[in-house]
């Protein structure tokens, strides 16, 4: 189940100052609904005669990055895949883990999984069946809501609405009606909840509360800029080749006594005669440099 995973998030919003309860946790969920038990079974029945193994196990190598098909296609999964995957070992971890539905997983029950379900549980039954069992997820798993995954369209939006809505409002826990006029996130966190919290970290850069970073002193630039002169300087020292100037800006003048000194145009090109000594360094330097002769 993601209740381990839902109770960390929570703590971890709680120790950063926020509501742990502002943070809405939202499961996937495939329903494969019948009138009936036989119905749904039926269904089900029908929707793995067309599944594709094939590509069931493209969309789940697609989806984690996790190339399965690097196992045996009727070995079981272990833990030791999933480190040798070591790619979404949480995914992994998902596929190792049995239970009565799932008794042991092998690339191949995967691929069948994720080919109707994708990566998410799927449940087959009446919408009693069904509803049952979002609520136990709501319950134990500690959710707010879940992203209903089709397997046909419009055949599973169609059982949804006709089938499972009216099992869930004769429930109490979906509404009879939504009130107009309400944005995305209240429908989801509550009426006049149409910004983020205060207590998000995202609050703190509303238009009316953002306070912009105090503007670049060129405190940096400059010590960079007279690291660069006293650099040039101690080299040129030896050689008297040139002088660097530094200037305002993210460019700087080079200035040589005559051509001999420093031939050429641009400071990429310099060579010093004296000592072979060339100008700029293998380095990248911060800003580029050109030259100008002979000195005013």
């Amino acid at each position: 189940m993601v209740r381990p995973k839902v109770d960390n998030i929570r703590k971890l919003a709680a120790e950063q100052g926020r509501d742990p309860r502002s943070i809405k946790f939202f499961g996937t969920f495939t329903p494969i609904i019948g009138r009936t038990r036989e119905e749904a079974q039926a269904k089900l029945r029908s929707l793995q005669e067309t599944a594709s193994t094939i590509g069931g196990l493209v969309l789940f190598s697609g989806w984690t990055g996790i190339d399965i098909s690097k196992i045996p296609l009727d070995q079981e999964i272990t833990a030791a895949d999933s480190k040798e995957a070591n790619k979404i070992t949480s995914v992994m971890s998902a596929f190792t883990t049995t239970s009565k539905e799932h008794p042991r997983w092998t690339p191949r029950t995967v691929a069948e999984h994720a080919s109707i379900g994708g990566l998410g549980p799927v449940t087959v039954g009446t919408p009693a069946d069904v509803a049952d069992e979002m609520e136990r997820w709501i319950k134990e798993g500690d959710l707010d809501g879940f992203n209903l995954a089709y397997v046909t369209t419009p055949g599973t939006f169609e059982d949804v609405v006709e089938l499972l809505v009216p099992e869930l409002r004769r429930r109490g826990v979906y509404p009879e009606k939504i009130e107009d006029g309400l944005t995305a996130r209240e429908k989801v966190h509550g009426k006049g909840q149409n910004r983020l919290r205060d207590d998000h970290a995202g609050s703190a850069y509303k238009y009316n509360v953002y306070q912009e970073d105090a503007p670049y002193a060129g405190k940096e630039e400059k010590s960079a800029d007279e690291a660069l002169e006293a650099e040039f300087n101690r080299a040129s020292a030896t050689t008297g080749a040139a002088q660097l100037d530094v200037v305002d800006g993210p460019k700087a003048t080079l200035r040589a006594d005559s051509a001999a000194e420093c031939s050429g145009a641009h400071g990429d090109e310099q060579v010093a005669p004296e000592d072979g000594w060339k100008w700029p360094r293998k380095e990248p330097l911060p800003r580029e440099l050109f030259v100008q002769w002979p000195r005013p």
